[in-house]
This record gives structure tokens, C-alpha cells and sequence, in this order.
């Protein structure tokens, strides 16, 4: 087993990294599935965003079942129109006019069945806002616990994206360090040239 300097972590071999490839594969192909068969025309979901505008997801209406893209080996995905941000009023959501059109991949939706509430005597848009125009737009809210679960579920789903990503980084780093570690045993078998 090789070890890496003070962290004294074991590296992976490429077997362990290819099974834990594709553990990761697998994981985010259950979360597709999972969202996918949550998924209902004319309803709304959530799907994740590193765009610092948004409150870390997008509001989607979905627009047709999902489907794999590209055939058999494809990504679950699914159809849906973007919903705007109302400015100034934070968890209220109009859809887009005209209607934006979008590709959801299943893997990045935080909630396939997310319940937007419309505007009543319990449910006010705020002074703050552009009420009249948000009303004639249809606006509707997210609750402030839908909005936490979203963001908690998001966090997950970012922990095992970051892992990946920083695991692949890790080792192609520890395969530089012992490939420049062979370089060094190596440099000093050879015999020095006389001049």
C-alpha cells in the first residue's frame, strides 16, 4: 500500500477508483430515476444551479414525461419551461413569457413535485415588489420549508458532485507523486557519464 506524505492517506488503486466510478454512476442514476418517476406534467420542479442569482436551483413546470436522451446509454431528462425570479419578493416565481424552454437532466433535480402556492388572503406577495405586474403573471410562492429541503437536498447532491470531482483530482495528483517518485529511484540506479 502506498501512502501520501503527511496525511498518510491510502492511495486508490485504479480498480478501487473505477468500482467507485462507477458507485457514483450508479448512485446518480438511482437519484434520476427516483425524481423521474416523481415527475408530473403540468406540475413543478427544482433543479440545481451554481448561478449566484438564483437562490441555488431553478423553477421548472414540466412539460412532457421523462425520457432518455440519446438513446439507451443517455441521461434520464425531461422537458419543462424556466420560471423567473419576481425581484424583490424571495420565494415568489412566474413563468417565463414567452415560455423558455428547457432540457432538465433527472440527476440535478432536487424536487421533481414541488407545490408552488398561488396568491390568497394567507398567501401575499410583499409591498416591496411589483405586485400588480407579479399578479398578472400568475405568480406563486415556494414555502419557506419546501425552500430549506430544496437547499438541504441540494447540499447532498453538490457533497457527492465535489467528491467526485475532487477524488479524480486527488488522483491524478498521487499518480504524478509516484510516477515522479519511479523518476527519482530510478535516476539513481544509472551510472554517471565520464566525461
Amino acid at each position: 500500500m502506498v501512502l501520501r506524505g503527511d496525511s498518510q492517506r491510502p492511495l486508490t488503486s485504479q480498480c478501487g477508483l473505477a468500482e467507485e466510478e462507477e458507485l457514483r454512476r450508479d448512485v446518480l442514476a438511482s437519484v434520476a430515476q427516483l425524481m423521474a418517476a416523481q415527475v408530473v406534467v403540468g406540475k413543478h420542479g427544482a433543479f440545481t444551479t451554481t448561478d449566484e442569482e438564483a437562490d441555488g436551483y431553478y423553477v421548472v413546470e414540466w412539460l412532457s414525461p421523462p425520457y432518455l436522451q440519446g438513446g439507451a446509454g443517455g441521461d434520464m431528462v425531461c422537458d419543462a419551461v424556466y420560471y423567473n425570479k419576481v425581484l424583490r419578493a424571495k420565494g415568489w416565481y412566474t413563468r417565463s413569457t414567452p415560455g423558455i424552454k428547457v432540457v432538465v437532466r433527472m440527476q440535478h433535480v432536487v424536487a421533481a413535485n414541488l407545490l408552488l402556492e398561488a396568491i390568497d388572503e394567507s398567501n401575499k406577495l410583499p409591498n416591496a415588489c411589483n405586485k400588480k405586474h407579479a399578479a398578472q403573471l400568475g405568480a406563486m410562492r415556494i414555502s419557506d420549508h419546501d425552500h430549506e429541503v430544496i437547499m438541504e437536498e441540494a447540499r447532498r447532491r453538490d457533497l457527492l458532485e465535489h467528491d467526485e470531482l475532487e477524488q479524480l483530482e486527488e488522483d491524478e495528483e498521487a499518480e504524478s507523486e509516484v510516477e515522479a517518485d519511479s523518476d527519482m529511484d530510478g535516476a539513481g540506479d544509472s551510472e554517471p557519464e565520464s566525461e
